[in-house]
């Protein structure tokens, strides 16, 4: 017969019944429990899910348990939507992490020189004209010394720092563009995590390499950030400028 007795958790301060096992504020084994039959979740009993998730573990276990049954499910992660890769890494998906990051880097690029393209008529001809007297002046800048500078652009004529900041107008609409189709993109990853995440815990879990690490969250942003910076950026230059031939 189970044993229902309540007792103060030693770990946490929290009640427990003894019949559990565990504690189910802090999910810490227990010394006194009486061989509880545990709940299992995909064969997998739950205090060990809790184990290893280790942060904001009952929101995971709770959607898992909705969805038992379901190879595939969607389920809405902020974390992951707004951290992506870095959220991966803080939860030691690293592979997963390497993953994503070469294909959102794909991704980006190729949404670059898209709407570059776009705008390749508006963009080519100011930058010719613009670059050709830079040139002349040294790679000074001419618009100040000279603000009422003419020069032609598709044979009508433009003050010089006006073609300048139409450049910049265009520059900035790419920019404003290109985050704003990778932040929609963002919303598959923000939606497949946690199913994303239920695979990786169930390979992990029997090694018990679970929990999470702030270390890996930030050294994630760090490789990202000098990946984007040595990698990316320069093959997505090197690449716009091929289109704007």
């Amino acid at each position: 017969m189970a044993d229902n007795t309540e007792k103060k958790c030693e770990y946490c301060g929290a009640s427990y019944i003894v019949s559990d096992g565990y504690c189910r504020h802090c999910w810490k084994r227990l010394p006194d429990a009486v061989s509880p039959k545990e709940e299992l979740l995909s064969g997998v009993k739950k205090a060990d899910w809790h184990f290893f998730i280790d942060k904001n573990a009952s929101r995971y276990v709770d959607i898992y348990a909705e969805n038992e049954n379901k190879k595939f499910f969607l389920s809405w992660n902020w974390a992951a939507f707004f951290f992506g890769v870095n959220w991966m890494c803080y939860r030691k998906m690293y592979k997963n992490a390497v993953f994503f990051a070469v294909l959102y880097s794909v991704i980006a690029v190729c949404v670059m020189l898209l709407i570059s393209n776009a705008y390749k008529n508006q963009l080519k001809p100011l930058y010719e004209e613009v670059i050709a007297y830079e040139q002349n002046y040294n790679g000074n800048n001419f618009t100040a010394n000279n603000p009422d500078l003419i020069i032609e652009v598709n044979g009508q004529p433009i003050k010089a720092y006006e073609a300048r900041e139409k450049i910049s107008f265009i520059t900035n609409k790419i920019t404003f563009w290109t985050i704003f189709v990778m932040l929609v993109l963002q919303i598959p990853i923000g939606l497949s995590a946690d199913c994303i995440y239920r695979s990786h815990i169930l390979k992990k879990i029997k090694y018990s390499d679970g929990g999470t690490s702030y270390i890996a969250f930030f050294a994630g942003c760090l490789c990202n950030s000098i990946f984007n910076r040595i990698i990316v950026s320069p093959i997505a230059v090197a690449l716009i400028k091929l289109v704007m031939k």
